[in-house]
């Protein structure tokens, strides 16, 4: 057998294997590429390009996600013997042929972490609240839901009664005339502060 299928995942840490170093490796080199619709191409790739980074530059010059992907890869055996390659070898040093980039299983692909309590908070805004007689309050709101839901907060902070509730109203802090269609947000109006009192 005069080719050696290795694949990307394996090929690391040999105290014999060569790094990426030397002028020898100044050229490009042409490989055969199988894609992962089982369609073949060529694709050329520097010589002193580390295998660690192999991947990384096929499924760039073919746009796939290196996260999503595997690469095996056909070598002649003769230019080195080492079953385990350190990850700085170069793959001019291969004596590459072909690589094949293949899909990885769905239960392997990585997944996003769960959102944080810090990127919950970071969805809200601190919102200053003018009151009457120069009171001021503060509460923490989502800027893009509607001001009815500030309204509620506002309240709920104020442990106002369902009977006032209906006797007061969110106001714009410099344009008096203004009425606020609640069905908007704050960031609707571009607003982080807002006056709070009786309805006019």
């Amino acid at each position: 057998m005069t080719d050696t299928q290795k694949r990307d995942d394996d090929v690391y840490l040999s105290e014999d294997s060569e790094s990426t170093q030397g002028s020898d490796l100044d050229y490009d080199i042409t490989i055969e590429v199988v894609l992962p619709d089982k369609s073949k191409t060529k694709t050329t790739i520097p010589a002193n390009t580390p295998l660690s980074d192999l991947r990384t530059q096929l499924c760039s010059n073919f746009k796939l996600s290196p996260s999503l992907h595997s690469v095996d890869f056909v070598c002649d055996s003769s230019q080195n013997g080492a079953t385990r390659r350190k990850a700085s070898l170069a793959v001019g040093k291969l004596g590459l042929s072909s690589v094949k980039i293949e899909r990885k299983p769905d239960g392997i692909v990585p997944k996003s972490p769960p959102p944080t309590v810090r990127d919950k908070e970071q969805s809200t805004v601190r919102l200053l609240v003018h009151l009457d007689r120069l009171r001021q309050i503060i509460v923490r709101v989502n800027p893009d839901a509607p001001l009815t839901l500030v309204f509620q907060v506002i309240c709920d902070k104020l442990n106002l009664p369902a009977a006032t509730r209906g006797r007061v109203e969110l106001h714009h802090p410099k344009l008096s005339d203004l009425h606020f269609n609640l069905k908007h947000s704050l960031n609707y109006y571009n607003l982080r502060e807002i006056n709070f009192g009786e309805k006019k």
